[in-house]
Order: structure tokens, then sequence, then C-alpha cells
């Protein structure tokens, strides 16, 4: 069956794309009522302050291959996710850039994940040490939104635009990923300082209901490594070497 890919959404790092089926599938639907986009990953890098830096906004410098870096990444931490019981929207990598997404109803909020003190908890925060551990993982809840740089939320601010009950399923389903993470990391010498992640929202059981997956990508635009022998940030050239090749 053949098909073309529509760009309906330019990000600062991936492109959005629909995907049109011909003949028969003109929507992009498919036989469950599922619809299937793209996401395109691009070779730009963050930073903030004209530094690179993934926890920013900012587009500040381009890198040739680090697009196909994130996708590998992407591939590789999302099919484990979901080998492991974890609801995501992925579905496949189809080429070295591309992997095929479900489409979900996106959730207006970074999730945020620290094992480590590090990035804007350091801004916050100046006194506590860089890489200081946390007793225990803390979750942060940022508004997506670039204007107006990601202002962290209360509780009451995050009920807003989830239910309590998806709010402790986003948290458990966290976990979770924070502990596959610990134990693919540990062997490769890595540390997995902090993670942000966003969720939407699919059918479930009828057009009535909805249940909540993982959405976005996994990689080094989301997620900061350091290495555990001298404690240095590690690049997407790093962490692919260490989890993919």
């Amino acid at each position: 069956m053949c098909f073309k890919k529509v760009k309906i959404y330019s990000g600062k790092t991936k492109d959005l794309l629909k995907v049109i089926y011909s003949p028969g599938n003109k929507n992009g639907k498919f036989a469950d009522g599922d619809r299937r986009y793209i996401l395109h990953f691009k070779d730009n890098i963050l930073g903030r302050n004209n530094i690179p830096d993934s926890g920013g906004n900012e587009i500040v410098g381009v890198a040739r291959g680090k697009g196909v870096a994130s996708c590998a990444l992407t591939a590789f931490f999302m099919g484990v996710f979901k080998k492991n019981g974890i609801p995501t929207h992925f579905i496949k990598k189809i080429n070295r850039r591309d992997i095929l997404i479900r489409v979900a109803d996106k959730i207006p909020i970074e999730f945020i994940l620290r094992n480590y003190a590090y990035g804007s908890y350091l801004r916050r925060h100046p006194s506590v040490k860089p890489l200081s551990p946390f007793r225990r993982p803390v979750i942060e809840y940022t508004l997506k939104s670039d204007e107006s740089d990601d202002p962290l939320m209360s509780l009451k601010e995050t009920l807003r635009y989830v239910s309590r009950q998806e709010l402790e399923e986003i948290k458990s389903i966290i976990r979770r990923i924070n502990r596959l993470l610990l134990a693919l990391c540990r062997p490769r010498g890595v540390m997995p300082a902090d993670f942000k992640v966003e969720f939407g929202r699919v059918p479930f059981e009828g057009k009535k209901k909805s249940r909540v997956v993982l959405i976005d990508d996994f990689s080094t635009d989301t997620a900061r490594f350091f290495s555990l022998k001298d404690k240095r940030l590690l690049d997407y050239k790093d962490v692919l070497e260490k989890f993919v090749i």
C-alpha cells in the first residue's frame, strides 16, 4: 500500500507528519480506528543563552547526524518501555530519521523526574551541589510553553489539565520508566540524572473513555546522562554508543 507524508507541524527538534494512504485510507485511519503519524528527527541542538542545554527552549546550533541518533535512541528506549508494559504511542522505527506513532491528544504538561540535582533545579537552589543525589526521585510538573520558558506548576495548577486518577497513573508510569532506566544504565557505567516526559490520551474501550500513554521522544533532548566514572555529561554520540551501537 502506497502512502505519502504531509508535514502538519514543525518543532525545534522534530517535525510531525501526517500519513496519508491510498487508496481507501485518505484520512490516515486504520482498521482499529487509530490514526498514525510520523515523527521526523532533525539535527537541531537545543540550548539556553546560546549554550547547548537539553533543558533549553532555543535552537543554538546544528549537528550533522544528531537527528539520526535521536531517532535511534527513541526507538531503543520506547521499545524497551513498550516491552515492559508501559503504554506508549510508539509503533516502530521506519527509517533512520522517522518513527511511526499512534496519534494522541497531548496533555500540555512536561513531567520531570530527577534522580540527581542538575539544570533548572540548581538555578532554583544555588546552594545545592551539582549532581547531589535525592533520597527519593523528585517529580516536578511544568507547563509546556516555550513563550513562558516552561514554568513550574503546583499540584493545584496541574489538576486543571489532568484528573487525580490520571496524575497518579502518570506518576506510576514515570517511576516505572525510571526503574527500567536505572537497570539499563548501571551495567553501562551511566547515571541518569533526570528526564522529562510527555503524555497524551488515546481512545480506550469505546469513544467515551480514554487512557494516558507516553508520547513524544526519549533521547538526549529529553534526558541527561552522566558517566559514573568521571561525572561527565554524555552527549548524543556517547549515549548512542552506550545503548545502541
